[in-house]
């Protein structure tokens, strides 16, 4: 997929619009999808949130499980999505933030965003619209969230509390299974650690996440079902 990130400027982007429904080519090609830690709490009751490998070998993510083989998103079906809340790695789209500086980027190569149709990015006078606000707003909450994400999951590392994610292979009917490398909390280490440091993670807003994320393995069954739908629909 070829893309082309350009630093959003109102003197270069002016005539720029994003057709706000054409967005099917994304969706259908990634089994995973960041996860930021405020978005846990609405997404663990859609998806299988897990821990995945990223860049350096040591290096673990957060992370919404879509399908179960590369490029396969099966909550996402007919140009719709079947799950009620998305991650926000979609719902940016086409825009990036720079976890670094908060810097915005535009997508120019987005099949969405021409010159011509759709919703416009800035006003006759030069001023954001209302659509491109919303957006800022955002990827203002992406960049807040990027650090505390990475901290949390390196506090889960550093305590040992991530292990391996074990399934019932039996019950996946597919040719090739990405779910090697998946790590999910391990939940007995967890309630095995003493009082003081149960209650750092509680003050700290990183007790509940834990268990929620934990909690929602169980939609590896939903899944599972999407999975058979859309091979029936084939």
């Amino acid at each position: 997929m070829i893309t082309d990130y350009q630093i959003l400027s109102q003197a270069k982007h002016q005539q720029l619009c994003v057709k706000t429904g054409d967005t099917n080519y994304l969706h259908n090609h990634t089994h995973m999808a960041p996860v930021l830690l405020p978005e846990v709490d609405k997404l663990a009751a859609h998806f299988p949130l897990c821990f995945s490998h990223h860049g350096h070998a040591d290096e673990l993510v957060l992370v919404a499980l879509l399908g179960f083989e590369e490029h396969e998103n099966v909550c996402f079906q007919h140009g719709h999505w079947l799950t009620p809340e998305i991650p926000l790695a979609f719902a940016r789209q086409p825009f990036l933030v720079d976890q670094s500086n908060g810097q915005i980027f535009v997508d120019v190569k987005n099949p969405s965003v021409n010159p011509n149709e759709g919703e416009p990015l800035f006003t006759d006078s030069g001023k954001p619209t209302a659509y491109l606000r919303e957006k800022m707003a955002l990827l203002e909450q992406i960049y807040q969230a990027a650090h505390p994400t990475q901290h949390f999951v390196s506090t889960l590392q550093e305590y040992g509390l991530l292990e391996p994610v074990k399934l019932g292979g039996k019950k996946l009917n597919v040719s090739h299974s990405t779910l090697n490398g998946l790590y999910t909390i391990a939940i007995d280490k967890l309630a095995g650690l003493n009082d003081d440091f149960v209650l750092h993670l509680f003050h700290l807003g990183l007790l509940q996440p834990c268990y929620l994320i934990q909690h929602s393995m169980q939609n590896i069954d939903k899944l599972i079902a999407l999975k058979r739908k859309a091979q029936h629909n084939h």
